[in-house]
């Protein structure tokens, strides 16, 4: 049901009169307007908006994504009171740094230590302490392959190292062989690991060989049990920074050392798993929709939006529509311990349930929409483009309405999550439209 509100119409009796200095406004009960958008024939004369059509939202687990080669990799862990726990763990390839080098005698050298660098680029969640273990790799990756975030690997065992109680200090600079080198995360590694690298660099020459040998490494967090609620967080590493590698540190006849690169031409990825015992974010009512909607990156959660009453906006024919925007509230007090997105993403779903581009992402952003207000405390869209389309094929009897996704922006490559109030809560997301019947 809806209110019409403030439109300019003509008033017809016997002849036509202009109006030019004043518009007709006139409000209908909801008792006169028995349909979502539909008025009656003597009110049909021009602009119409309606903001209350029924909606209905309900969340449900997402899909795998790729993480394959993004720009960012994720590490770490959090628990969140809402969402449960969720886990990023990544995989990755290394590469020589100077290929046909020769070390000389091997049984000369002397192994001093080992130590993987991994680049800071930004947290989500606190610094309280983490540990990590790293891994050998037992399963070739490659990097014109598709990797997703269900993906798991095979690891050898024992690990070759670990940190432990890791406060994560993104912003500190590190002094490395005195000089100051950007905020990373440094894991020492056995030295047997550095006797190995070395004689396989010896013997293989080329990356390709060295790639047949040594698979790649993988890290993850390693915990006991899970952080307490609130605490944890999601590390966001630059890979492709010259500040990840993975140095040996040796002796021959002098200090030296050796790096191995992780670079554009390593594959990598990042895997994520959650957690959600003891929480209850899946209502699933897909009927009559729920209070609160979820969104998580990291393939955690989306959102489903059906219009079901949209069709009854053309049953007495065609219309134009000037302006469909969807409205989003943040759920009251939903910000801390972890922040809403940055953005989020609406998309069309096609009748085989996959998402699809809306028409009006076509317009640019600006257009578009989605980005957090922190005033206002919502995400507004605009599917202008959108309802005309699934209005005009309504009005020619097909019926491409199937709904639309709410997913986070970038999920890859970020770990927040949002709250949102549901159609069922006191101030519900909206669907509000602007149309002229023709």
């Amino acid at each position: 049901m809806f209110k019409a509100h403030s439109f300019l119409g003509l008033w017809t009796s016997g002849f036509v009169f202009c109006i030019v200095c004043f518009s007709l406004f006139f409000s209908c009960r909801d008792s006169e307007i028995t349909t979502p958008g539909v008025l009656p024939d003597s009110e049909k004369l021009g602009l119409l908006n309606t903001d209350t059509s029924s909606l209905i939202a309900y969340s449900l687990p997402d899909d795998s994504i790729r993480t394959d080669e993004t720009s960012l990799n994720l590490l770490g862990i959090y628990n969140d009171p809402v969402f449960g726990v969720a886990e990023a763990s990544i995989n990755f390839q290394l590469r020589l740094s100077i290929e046909n080098f020769s070390f000389g005698n091997p049984s000369d050298l002397t192994i001093d230590s080992v130590v993987l660098s991994l680049a800071y680029y930004s947290i989500y969640g606190d610094t309280s302490p983490q540990s990590f273990k790293v891994f050998e790799l037992n399963e070739d990756l490659a990097k014109d392959k598709n990797y997703y975030s269900t993906n798991s690997f095979l690891t050898k065992t024992p690990e070759l190292g670990s940190a432990i109680n890791v406060v994560p200090r993104i912003f500190d600079s590190v002094l490395v062989g005195g000089v100051n080198q950007g905020p990373q995360m440094r894991i020492s590694l056995s030295n047997s690991i550095g006797s190995f690298l070395l004689n396989t660099v010896q013997t293989s020459q080329t990356n390709s060989a060295f790639l047949n040998v040594f698979k790649g490494l993988q890290i993850k967090p390693q915990f006991s049990s899970a952080p307490p609620l609130g605490t944890g967080a999601i590390l966001y590493l630059n890979l492709q920074s010259k500040y990840t590698r993975l140095t040996v540190f040796y002796k021959d006849t002098a200090e030296k050392s050796y790096e191995f690169l992780i670079n554009n031409d390593c594959a990598r990825t990042t895997g994520f798993s959650f957690n959600r015992s003891g929480t209850s974010i899946f209502y699933n009512d897909s009927v009559n929709g729920d209070n609160l909607l979820f969104i998580q990156s990291m393939s955690g959660v989306k959102t489903k939006i059906k219009i079901p009453f949209l069709g009854k906006f053309v049953e007495n024919g065609r219309v134009a529509v000037n302006k469909a925007e969807i409205i989003f509230n943040l759920e009251d007090n939903s910000e801390l311990p972890y922040p809403p997105h940055f953005n989020l993403y609406l998309s069309s779903i096609d009748s085989s349930g996959l998402p699809g581009f809306l028409l009006d992402q076509f317009e640019g952003a600006d257009h578009y929409g989605g980005d957090y207000n922190a005033t206002s405390k919502q995400y507004v869209f605009n599917v202008t483009r959108h309802i005309q389309y699934l209005l005009t094929n309504y009005y020619e009897g097909k019926n491409l309405n199937f709904g639309m996704y709410l997913m986070a922006g970038g999920k890859s490559v970020n770990a927040n999550r949002t709250i949102l109030k549901g159609n069922k809560n006191t101030n519900p997301l909206k669907f509000k439209i602007s149309y002229t019947p023709l």
